[in-house]
C-alpha cells in the first residue's frame, strides 16, 4: 500500500485544476490545454466534490485503481492458467513497482492499468461464452475514453479473435463498430489535440538499433518485474533470466506449432505474448514515423500483459526453494517502493536535492503577499499556484514566459523556441513590460533549472528593469531557484 506524502508535481496540479472546473469545462480545458480523453477527468471531479482537492485527497483516487487491479489479475489469470497462476499474478502486481509508482500519480496510468486488466478479462470470457458481448463494449469505451492507447488493447484483442477464436468473429467485429461509434463523438477534439502539437515532446525511434533498445527498455527497465535495480551484475542477471525465458515461450511455440488447437495453455500464453507485442512494440514502430511513445511513461498499458506472462512463468517452478527466493527477493525490494516520497519525479542534478514544491511553496507562502507579482520562467506555474491557494494565499498577478505558456502551461516545442531567438527576445520584452505596469511591491521568478538558454532571455531583461533583492535556493520539479526583484514603487515589509 502506498502512503500519498509527498507533493504533487506539473501534470499532476494539471489534472486537480482541470478536474475543478465543470464537466463542460473539462471538455474546453482538454481541447485547449491538456492531450488526452476526459474519462479520468470526470472521475477525478466528482472524487473532488466529495473529498476536497487536497494533495493526499486526491492521491488516494489512483490508489484506490491500483488496490483492484491484482484483483483483477487473479480472476483473468485464473481464467487463462489456474490458481496458482493467479495466486503468482496478484502477489506480482502488488509488488510491481512500475504498478507502485503509477498508483502515486495523481494521472491516467493507475486507471489505465485497472481498464486493461478488467478489458481481457471480459474479453476472453466473450469469446468463449455468451453473456458478456454487453460488458465488453461497455469496458472498451470507457478504456478508449481513458487513453488513446487503449486503442491498441482492442487491436490486439481482435488479432487474437481472428487468429484463436474466429467463431466469436463477428461479435468482436459488432464489439469495434460499437467502440468507434461511441467514441466519434471525441475524434475531432482528438485530432485537435494532435495539431497542437501535444507529442512534439516525445522522440522519433530513428532506426532499428535504436527501437531495439527502447524494447530492451520496456520489457526489462521500466516494466517492473525486475525492480529496476541500478546494480550492474543484477541487471545482467536479471535480464538474461528474462531473455531464457522469452527463448522457451518461443521454443515451445515451435514445438507445439501442430497441436495449438488442442493447447488451450499455448493459445493462452500465445494471446497473451501477442497482446504484449502490439500494445507496447507497434506503438514503438510507429514511433519510427510520428512519435506517439515513450518506455517508461506509458508501459502501463502493457503492464498487465507482461505480468500475467511472468506469472505463467513462475507457476511452472517446482523447488520451493526457488519459489522461496522469488517471493523474497520481490518482497524484500519493492519495500524502498512504498512511500510516495520516494518517487518524486526529479532529484536536483546541480545541488543534488530532493524537489518538492510542497516544502518550497510552503515557506514561500510566508513571505509572498497579496500585491505581488509571479513570473514563472518555465512550466512551474500549475504546481505553484496549486500549493499556494492550499496555503491560503492568492496573488494579484501572474504571467509565464514564454507566451505560448499561457495556453500550453504543460508543454511546448523546446527546439522550436531555441530556434526562434527574436520570438524569445520579443516575449521577454512583453513579459517585463507586462510586470512593470502592474507591479507594485515585490516580483518572484521562477527559474526553471532545464533550458537556461531560454530563461535567460527573461532574466536579462529583469535585471536591467528591476533590483535584484534575493535569490532562494529552492527547488521544485521545474524550477531550481525563486530571485526575488523590487521596483521603486516597493515599500518596505
Amino acid at each position: 500500500m502506498t502512503v500519498p506524502t509527498s507533493s504533487v508535481w506539473l501534470d499532476e496540479a494539471n489534472s486537480i485544476v482541470g478536474a475543478s472546473k465543470s464537466l463542460p469545462g473539462i471538455v474546453e480545458f482538454l481541447h485547449t490545454i491538456e492531450n488526452g480523453p476526459p474519462l479520468f477527468y470526470f472521475i477525478l471531479h466528482f472524487w473532488i466534490k466529495l473529498f476536497g482537492n487536497s494533495d493526499v485527497a486526491c492521491a488516494l483516487m489512483p490508489l484506490l485503481f491500483s488496490v483492484l487491479t491484482p484483483l483483477c489479475l487473479f480472476f483473468l489469470a485464473r481464467d487463462l492458467f489456474g490458481t496458482k497462476t493467479a495466486i503468482w499474478a496478484t502477489f506480482l502486481s502488488s509488488v510491481n513497482v512500475r504498478s507502485i509508482e503509477a498508483a502515486t500519480y495523481i494521472r491516467f496510468y493507475s486507471l489505465l492499468e485497472l481498464l486493461v486488466a478488467v478489458s481481457f478479462l471480459t474479453f476472453f470470457k466473450m469469446v468463449k461464452q455468451k453473456g458478456y458481448f454487453v460488458l465488453y463494449v461497455l469496458i472498451s469505451v470507457l478504456g478508449i475514453y481513458e487513453h488513446y492507447y487503449f486503442a491498441f488493447v482492442i487491436l490486439s484483442q481482435f488479432v487474437i479473435c481472428l487468429l484463436f477464436h474466429k467463431k466469436r468473429l463477428p461479435s468482436m467485429i459488432g464489439a469495434l463498430c460499437l467502440v468507434i461509434a461511441s467514441f466519434s463523438p471525441w475524434i475531432p477534439i482528438a485530432l485537435k489535440q494532435f495539431d497542437m502539437g501535444a507529442n512534439t515532446w516525445l522522440n522519433v525511434v530513428p532506426d532499428a538499433g535504436h527501437l531495439a533498445k527502447l524494447f530492451y527498455r520496456a520489457l526489462f527497465q521500466d516494466s517492473g518485474i525486475f525492480l529496476k535495480n541500478p546494480g550492474h551484475i543484477l541487471n545482467l542477471t536479471t535480464s538474461a533470466f528474462a531473455l531464457i525465458f522469452l527463448v522457451t515461450w518461443v521454443a515451445r511455440a515451435i514445438l507445439y506449432r501442430k497441436t495449438v488447437s488442442a493447447d488451450k495453455e499455448f493459445v493462452a500464453v500465445s494471446s497473451v505474448m501477442i497482446a504484449y507485442m502490439l500494445c507496447v512494440v507497434l506503438p514503438l514502430f510507429i514511433s519510427m514515423v510520428r512519435p506517439i511513445y515513450e518506455p517508461g511513461r506509458y508501459d502501463m498499458v502493457g503492464m498487465p500483459l507482461l505480468i500475467l506472462f511472468f506469472s505463467w512463468v513462475f507457476s511452472k517452478v517446482k523447488n520451493k526453494w526457488i519459489i522461496l527466493f522469488l517471493l523474497l527477493f520481490y518482497s524484500i525490494k519493492t519495500t524502498g517502493y512504498q512511500i510516495r516520497e520516494y518517487r518524486i519525479p526529479f532529484t536536483d542534478r546541480f545541488q543534488g536535492k530532493l524537489f518538492s514544491d510542497k516544502l518550497s511553496v510552503k515557506k514561500l507562502s510566508m513571505v509572498i503577499e497579496a500585491d505581488d507579482v509571479l513570473v514563472h520562467a518555465g512550466l512551474s506555474k500549475l504546481a505553484t499556484e496549486y500549493y499556494l491557494n492550499q496555503y491560503g494565499v492568492t496573488v494579484r498577478e501572474s504571467f509565464m514566459f514564454p507566451l505560448q505558456l499561457e495556453n500550453h502551461p504543460c508543454w511546448c516545442d523546446m527546439d522550436k523556441l531555441l530556434a526562434n531567438t527574436r520570438s524569445l527576445e520579443n516575449d521577454a520584452r512583453s513579459v517585463a513590460d507586462a510586470v512593470g505596469e502592474v507591479a507594485t511591491s515585490r516580483i518572484y521568478v521562477f527559474r526553471g533549472w532545464y533550458h537556461d538558454a531560454i530563461s535567460n532571455y527573461l532574466i536579462n531583461e529583469m535585471d536591467k528593469r528591476f533590483s535584484l533583492e534575493k535569490i532562494y535556493e529552492f527547488s521544485g520539479s521545474f524550477y531550481r531557484e525563486v530571485r526575488v526583484y523590487t521596483t521603486n514603487k516597493a515599500t518596505d515589509r
